[in-house]
């Protein structure tokens, strides 16, 4: 008889900016988001360099309290004994998702991070490469 097989599994309900971003605007560079049929916001302006510059300085900061809160998670969730710790979809951006590889590996937790569209942009490949997650398509 086969041996029973048992994970113990966590999900992280986080509060985030959604890791979205399309052809005019990155929620995670986004401090104002628009209604659904509003076009209003940062994107509609972002051509001016001191708009750019704001909305990289956001996204900055941004990503890095979200890094200490995915730290603080997985570090609190490892401790506890789950093996097994999901994010929800587009609560991990691309940038984060070194920090959950590195994360991973050090404490021996396997993470599903709820990502972001994979092929959007090159800077986002250019993430998936670098962590040898290559899709042929």
């Amino acid at each position: 008889m086969p041996k029973p097989f048992s994970c113990r599994v966590a999900l992280a309900q986080i509060s985030i900016n959604p890791a979205y971003t399309d052809e005019l605007v990155s929620y995670i560079q986004e401090p104002a988001f628009p209604g659904e049929h509003d076009k209003t916001g940062l994107f509609s302006i972002s051509g001016l360099e001191e708009v750019g510059q704001f909305q990289n300085s956001v996204a900055e900061k941004y990503l890095m309290h979200l890094s200490h809160k995915i730290e603080s998670i997985v570090r609190f969730a490892s401790s506890d004994g789950v093996e097994l710790l999901v994010f929800p979809e587009y609560s991990i951006p691309p940038e984060a998702l070194p920090l959950c590889q590195a994360l991973s590996q050090e404490l021996g937790i396997a993470l599903i991070a709820g990502s972001h569209v994979v092929t959007l942009s090159d800077a986002s490949r250019q993430v998936y490469q670098d962590l040898d997650l290559t899709f042929e398509g």
